[in-house]
């Protein structure tokens, strides 16, 4: 491509990213879902290692640069006040939480 003054202007590479946390779901789960998907198959997979292999093979085929696993220590403890869960452990918001790092090699075998 070629820029108005003659020299040669360089295209900008899009890098595209994907985002997941190892846990039921994230913040606000349920509130879209695509129609193939129901309660009983994917969101409740997420601790079954089959489910992250075939993300993994998915995202590779579909060319995708780079899947981010947000981890953390804990629920989130700030609803009605600092250190309470209550709130948070019946509704499974974000809880359990299992460590990303086990899922990064048995990812990279299959991709």
């Amino acid at each position: 491509m070629a820029s108005t003054n003659g020299s040669a202007k360089q295209r900008k590479q899009l890098i595209l990213n994907t985002f997941a946390t190892n846990a039921p779901a994230h913040l606000a789960q349920g509130l879209w879902r695509p129609p193939s998907t129901t309660p009983q198959n994917k969101t409740s997979d997420f601790n079954k290692l089959k489910f992250w292999t075939d993300l993994a093979q998915l995202l590779d085929k579909a060319n995708l640069h780079e899947l981010f696993i947000a981890d953390f220590l804990g629920p989130y403890d700030f609803y009605k006040g600092l250190a309470n869960v209550d709130p948070i452990l019946p509704s499974g918001v974000q809880f359990p939480i299992h460590d990303p790092l086990y899922l990064v090699p048995a990812m990279a075998a299959v991709t």
